[in-house]
């Protein structure tokens, strides 16, 4: 039974609110003169199958990144469509390192 829903914003709501902290890291490499992002793909609801950066919830008896299902480096000019709210996170990510 899932305990969230999405609500007419786009976000994701808990039924039974609760406190909670999330982290995530956006990491970046540069190989050649290009610039990279590492992501992970989710392989839990919500955003199944899609890009996201590497964190998030810490889930009761979870192991540390177990609900990934692959992590890949990305070019920055190339990224797919990203999960949540980190199209804002990289964005803002990138103006405080000049990146844009």
């Amino acid at each position: 039974m899932m305990d969230y829903k999405l609500t007419e914003d786009g976000l994701y709501a808990y039924e039974y609110p609760r406190a909670s902290v999330t982290a995530d890291a956006v990491l970046f490499a540069e190989k050649d003169g290009q610039m990279y992002v590492l992501l992970i793909q989710r392989g839990n609801e919500p955003y199944k199958g899609y890009w996201a950066f590497p964190g998030g919830f810490l889930e009761m008896d979870e192991t540390v990144a177990d609900d990934a299902a692959a992590a890949k480096w990305w070019p920055l000019n190339e990224l797919p469509p990203l999960a949540f709210d980190h199209n804002k996170i990289l964005a803002g990510a990138m103006r405080m390192l000049k990146l844009e």
